[in-house]
């Protein structure tokens, strides 16, 4: 039992590491401080603070604390959505194409 809690626990900070790569790349791909393209408004800074970010940090410290990092990850993601809902295209089916 001890045995596959290790396994779990190991894949789950492999998939953190992909998860994270993988946002890094978006949001460096973006081009996010490009000069072409308008900055961000007030409301998007609070987004990006709770999604890519707060998520980001999230994992980082589920390596350390899981419940904590679990915690924080999930609560960023929670808030950003409802802060979508909110500033947003008003409803969650189409929260992620705003």
């Amino acid at each position: 039992m001890q045995t596959t809690t290790l396994w779990v626990g190991w894949i789950a900070q492999m998939w953190s590491i992909i998860s994270i790569g993988l946002l890094l790349m978006f949001f460096v791909g973006e081009g996010i401080f490009d000069p072409h393209m308008l900055p961000p408004t007030p409301s998007e800074w609070i987004m990006l603070l709770f999604f890519p970010a707060g998520v980001i940090v999230g994992m980082v410290e589920s390596w350390r604390y899981e419940k904590a990092g679990g915690l924080i990850t999930v609560f960023s993601l929670i808030v950003f959505y409802v802060i979508n809902l909110v500033l947003g295209s008003g409803d969650f089916k189409n929260a992620q194409k705003t």
